[in-house]
């Protein structure tokens, strides 16, 4: 079962308005900038230049404040893409600067700046956006330590040899030798995370597409850095009249930045809304339950059976116990009053025998309720954690047994201890539906990279 399938049938559409936004805007700006170069109006080619990047870096800043704005109303902190945010906005800052020294005060190639001082410290946002989301992957195990040594050796090589150059031709002025130094390093810096997870994540599922799209947009940066700085050290009337070149590059990988904002947003949005459509179809299947108190006044159904508070330890036990390849749990529990139900369960599943080939998958809204089930961490199976990356409701326990059997627990909304709802399902159907529900939580949980 892809947990992708029924996303990608959503997405699509907004796939598209992407790729042709893109690919409209890179040709547009490409041919003004060459438009404006073959006029060899040098004035006039540094302004529409410089006019172009701060338009597009300036995209680039939108979407990320949009993403920001809209994280917090889904009630995610999204603190990995607020250093993003940040250090978009100072390199926007840097282009209006450098825009303004070419533009204003009619300085050609304004080399070292104020400028550069923004741009520098953009870095420091930037690396820590890109080492976060490296160190998440990672520890997914989805980063191979071959690529990350390969591209260590490569990004260390090019920086050698970019501060040999630089030392070369600037061994009278300390400071310009200074600044390119501080560049090279930068630039090899956030290289390593961005090739090492394009390198990794290229055949992954479409839901990498932007953790691609941002390594592509440091990678053609930094290309662009070296091609200018190179540019620059062979002397002011190379820079003069090749620096289009790279100013054509800034643009585009602004624009890849901004479609990669852009098409993260979106995603976001799809994701948690196919969430709460399947919280609430998944909620009224139980409503002929609330009403129900005892076990035999419950209809014979073939899809649901009522479980008492007697029996629910019985129960879980039983199924953890004869779970033959995975088990799956969720547990939300914001709620003070039902952590004590935690800790009744964690016996269950510290001292039940579990079989060390079964796989287990648990997502937690924090680490606290995962050490309150598994104190001792005495189970044997393979066990993987993950965030849940969305506030719901009401507080939930859901186990799904080798996709056969089902237990949902939907602990209610008062002050006593252990009130809940429970009931067991064996149905193929409801299974499939809370399978899809709980790997699209898995999936936005990935996709948002929170490390429990």
């Amino acid at each position: 079962m892809s947990k992708l399938s029924d996303i990608i049938k959503v997405s699509i559409h907004n796939l598209k308005i992407l790729v042709f936004v893109l690919a409209l805007s890179s040709i547009i700006s490409s041919i003004l900038v060459y438009f404006l170069t073959s006029t060899f109006n040098l004035e006039l080619q540094f302004s529409y230049s410089n006019w172009i990047i701060d338009i597009s870096s300036g995209l680039a800043l939108i979407f990320s404040v949009i993403l920001i704005v809209r994280e917090r109303n889904r009630k995610s902190s999204g603190q990995n893409y607020v250093s993003l945010f940040i250090a978009i906005l100072l390199w926007f800052s840097a282009e209006i600067i450098y825009t303004y020294y070419q533009s204003i005060l009619r300085i050609d190639v304004p080399y070292p700046s104020y400028a550069d001082s923004l741009w520098l410290l953009g870095y420091i946002f930037m690396g820590y956006h890109l080492y976060s989301s490296f160190y998440y992957w990672n520890k997914k195990k989805k980063v191979s330590e071959s690529s990350v040594f390969i591209i260590t050796i490569f990004s260390a090589l090019l920086i050698l040899f970019m501060i040999q150059s630089s030392a070369l031709t600037y061994s009278n002025d300390i400071f310009l030798i200074l600044v390119a130094i501080l560049y090279h390093l930068a630039d090899g810096i956030i290289l390593i995370p961005a090739l090492v997870l394009l390198w990794n994540l290229r055949h992954e599922k479409f839901l990498y597409i932007h953790r691609s799209l941002i390594s592509l947009f440091v990678i053609l940066n930094t290309f662009a850095n070296v091609g200018y700085i190179f540019t620059f050290n062979t002397g002011i009337n190379s820079i003069i009249e090749d620096a289009w070149m790279w100013d054509v590059i800034y643009n585009l990988s602004y624009i890849i930045l901004a479609g990669a904002l852009f098409w993260y947003d979106n995603l976001l949005h799809i994701l948690n809304r196919m969430i709460g459509q399947s919280l609430i179809s998944i909620k009224k299947q139980f409503y002929f339950l609330l009403e129900k108190h005892r076990q035999d006044e419950i209809i014979v159904n073939k899809s649901f059976s009522y479980i008492d508070g007697v029996n629910i330890k019985d129960t879980i036990c039983n199924l953890i116990t004869n779970a033959k390849t995975e088990i799956s749990l969720l547990i939300f529990i914001q709620n003070k009053y039902n952590q004590n139900l935690i800790l009744n369960l964690n016996l269950l599943l510290t001292d039940s025998k579990i079989s060390k080939h079964v796989k287990m998958r648990i997502l937690s809204d924090n680490i606290f309720n995962v050490k309150l089930l598994f104190p001792n961490e005495s189970i044997n199976a393979d066990i993987q954690y993950g965030k849940i990356a969305k506030i719901f409701e009401s507080d939930l326990i859901i186990f799904i047994i080798d996709y056969q059997h089902l237990l949902f627990m939907d602990l209610k909304q008062d002050n006593s201890e252990n009130s809940f709802l429970a009931a067991y399902s064996g149905n193929s159907n409801i299974i499939l539906q809370f399978s899809s529900f709980y790997e699209k939580l898995l999936t936005l949980s990935e996709l948002r990279e929170q490390i429990i």
